[in-house]
């Protein structure tokens, strides 16, 4: 298959999904900061917040992050995340998320491919109950390719799929394409868009995603 062709494929898949589903636009931001703790591992904080393009759906949610590097350009990710989701009909869930994943990179001529491969489980609470309610294991690959435009500023474009429950089935894919822009060696600014939905048996949800970050390193 050439590189038209794969393209072509894509974007029939996308438009299949749209043809049969319900849209959603949804804002991302977040900010990082990372430091090193000892050799070869890094210590990295974020605070996000998502909200919808109707303000009816909205989370803030707080992350750790440990990374340690091997060789060969490995990395073993532990990471832990908080959110706190609310919605207008008052609604408040709080879901917790330990996650472990393994990322690896290789240099393609001038592009940099990444892969990443995550475990994570996401257990919800119900505020008013205080107690567990729903509990979902995730297995997510990811692939992301960078190739550098100019100084300072790189292209980024990839996608993801998520396999959900005891049997890992297919349940959600993600597109994106971005680009990342360091005026500094430890200040990065990041923004794409992302393309993601989630397969159901009767019909499928998608969003269109506007994504912004700003990370900071020290």
């Amino acid at each position: 298959m050439t590189h038209n062709q794969t393209i072509w494929v894509v974007c029939c898949l996308l438009m299949l999904s749209v043809l049969r589903g319900k849209a959603q636009s949804v804002i991302w931001s977040s900010f990082s900061f990372e430091k090193k703790i000892i050799r070869k591992t890094n210590c990295q904080g974020t605070i996000g917040y998502r909200f919808s393009d109707t303000f009816d759906d909205y989370s803030l949610f707080g992350q750790i992050r440990m990374t340690r590097k091997f060789k060969k350009k490995v990395r073993l990710k532990l990471a832990y995340r908080y959110t706190r989701k609310e919605n207008l009909m008052g609604t408040l869930r709080l879901k917790h998320r330990p996650s472990v994943a393994l990322s690896k990179q290789w240099k393609i001529q001038k592009c940099k491919l990444n892969f990443r491969s995550k475990f994570q489980i996401d257990v919800q609470n119900q505020i008013d109950l205080k107690k567990t309610d729903l509990l979902d294991l995730t297995w997510r690959n990811k692939f992301i390719l960078q190739k550098k435009i100019i100084k300072k500023l790189h292209y980024y474009g990839g996608g993801e799929i998520f396999m959900l429950g005891n049997s890992f089935s297919l349940s959600e894919y993600r597109f994106s394409s971005g680009i990342a822009y360091a005026p500094k060696k430890r200040l990065k600014y990041k923004l794409a868009y992302v393309f993601t939905a989630e397969l159901k048996p009767s019909r499928n949800f998608y969003r269109h995603i506007m994504n912004s970050s700003i990370s900071y390193s020290f």
